[in-house]
């Protein structure tokens, strides 16, 4: 048995405990879940809630291990966004759900998704929910609606990982435009 057990105390809020217990059977190449125990959490009214939730989202990234290319891999996130299983502000209204993705992702063999997955609702969403007015916020449900991905870039040098130094990256402001 491979038991996920969710407690999160989270800055700002104190989530319910969330306790879930999956049986692990490795009968294919992608683990399949079956749920086994349930305790209340601030997402799901009642157990079958919970079941409908993880067998849809399971089902929304059952192609992530055959996704090879970035391509394939930005088709399978795009189609998961559409499906507002995880919203983009599940970080702050939902953190027991937003967690379970991550832990039932890890799972599945995630390659490049994982990171393309991490972008989109950590970094990319996370920092607009974070750091958005009243005016900016609402347009993640339009981005998430049209099934849009998003990216994240660090403008300061030296800010994070180097790679983007050491392939030249720059962002110029177009003036006549107003974008970068």
């Amino acid at each position: 048995m491979f038991v996920l057990a969710n407690r999160l105390p989270f800055v700002g809020r104190v989530a319910t405990k969330a306790a879930c217990a999956y049986s692990l059977r490795s009968t294919s190449a992608v683990p399949q879940f079956t749920q086994l125990k349930y305790k209340s959490t601030t997402s799901f009214a009642n157990e079958g809630e919970l079941n409908k939730w993880t067998n849809d989202f399971l089902k929304a990234v059952e192609d992530v291990p055959t996704a090879t290319d970035p391509y394939q891999s930005s088709n399978v996130l795009r189609k998961l966004v559409k499906t507002g299983l995880l919203r983009f502000t599940d970080m702050r209204d939902a953190p027991e759900k937003f967690f379970m993705a991550h832990r039932m992702l890890a799972t599945i063999g995630l390659g490049g998704f994982g990171i393309r997955f991490t972008v989109q609702f950590n970094l990319f969403t996370g920092s607009i929910v974070g750091l958005a007015g009243p005016e900016q916020l609402p347009m993640l449900d339009q981005i998430q609606k049209k099934g849009q991905l998003g990216c994240f870039l660090l403008t300061e040098n030296q800010a994070g990982v180097l790679s983007g130094l050491i392939v030249g990256t720059t962002a110029d402001w177009d003036s006549k435009t107003q974008v970068y």
